[in-house]
């Protein structure tokens, strides 16, 4: 009978594993009938490879496209404080102070973004099936960056438009 375990092959290990097989089917003792060890390698080879190569392109593009994310949450956020301006000019005409505009602005993209932030761990968690996969390392990180950017993005663009004057704000340019 046969009780050696078969050795597992991984990633980059499949001459290796094959030798190893080889030997294992030619010992005396392996078995009752002389054993052939076929090793399809080629196909094997045919569907691996590609399949490496995605993986490694993956790699590489999983980080730029969480640091894309977070610009483009920075963007957003300086957009969307940009059309409040009318808003800030009321604001500071009715005597608030430019640092209390100011967070008024960044607080208020935060608690949107933390909302849609829970909204979508919440659906993220439903679509796996399971509370912990939404509370993973890799989606916890990609909700940082976005939260990292969107506060970024909020704090940039509220700076300026809190220091004009009201009355510049609420000029409409064509």
């Amino acid at each position: 009978m046969f009780s050696s375990p078969i050795p597992s092959c991984r990633r980059g290990e499949l001459a290796e594993t094959e030798a190893e097989l080889t030997a294992l089917a030619g010992r005396p003792n392996a078995g009752l009938l002389d054993l052939r060890f076929v090793f399809w390698d080629e196909e094997l080879k045919q569907v691996v490879t590609p399949m490496e190569k995605n993986l490694r392109l993956m790699a590489v593009l999983y980080p730029a496209a969480i640091a894309l994310s977070a610009l483009i949450a920075a963007g957003l956020a300086a957009l969307l404080l940009a059309q409040s301006a009318r808003e800030a000019a009321i604001l500071r005409a009715l005597g608030a102070r430019k640092r209390a505009v100011r967070a008024a602005f960044v607080f208020e993209r935060i608690a949107v973004t933390l909302a849609g932030l829970a909204l979508g761990l919440a659906a993220l968690a439903l679509l796996r099936g399971r509370a912990g996969a939404s509370l993973s390392g890799d989606s916890l990180l990609c909700a940082g960056a976005y939260l990292a950017g969107t506060l970024l993005g909020a704090a940039l663009a509220a700076i300026p438009a809190a220091n004009r004057p009201p009355l510049s704000l609420l000029q409409v340019r064509e």
